[in-house]
């Protein structure tokens, strides 16, 4: 299959993680199953497909109960996109994109592929208090401020040994950082 630009507008995926640390799809795709039906998968040809462009936009939520104090958020899609996107993978694939959750912006760009990703991110006005639900069992004041930050992330798969990350972080700066008792 060979497609020239693919559009996903206003696109919607409810994430979830239950107490046991479970995602809510993790049942969904178990290897060697027909998705959604756990039968038996059969012997079928290879998919092949080829994108010139694929462009996202929408809403992913995130509810996390696996946290003493529970995390919802919602992240506002507002433009992914891959260039050359082909299956099976030839390269590894260009990508860019924007994320915003509430105030906070997360712009990324680069390279990944199912062995490696190689990617540079700004995240602009992240309020620290989003990261309440995660540090609450450790953290009984209620952490506030501003994160704003410059990352690279390089990944390499491990195959029989552990994968291989590698984060760096030219700039980070935190602002109006408070611990109200």
């Amino acid at each position: 299959v060979r497609l020239g630009r693919v559009d996903g507008q206003g696109l919607r995926l409810q994430v979830a993680r239950d107490r046991r640390g479970q995602l809510n799809w993790s049942t969904v795709f178990k290897p060697g199953s027909v998705p959604g039906t756990g039968a038996p998968a059969t012997a079928s040809p290879a998919w092949q497909f080829d994108v010139e462009q694929l462009s996202l936009d929408g809403q992913v939520g995130w509810n996390d109960a696996s946290t003493v104090k529970p995390a919802r958020l919602r992240l506002d899609v507002l433009a992914r996109q891959a260039h050359s996107l082909a299956w099976p993978l030839r390269q590894p694939i260009p990508i860019e994109g924007k994320v915003q959750l509430d105030q906070a912006v997360l712009n990324f760009q680069g390279k990944a592929s199912e062995r490696s990703a190689d990617l540079t991110a700004k995240l602009s006005n992240a309020p620290l208090a989003l990261a309440a639900p995660y540090l609450a069992e450790r953290l009984t004041a209620k952490l506030d401020g501003i994160l704003n930050a410059d990352a690279q992330l390089h990944w390499r798969t491990g195959g029989a040994k552990a994968d291989q990350w590698q984060l760096q972080l030219p700039r980070l700066t935190l602002d109006k950082l408070a611990l109200p008792a």
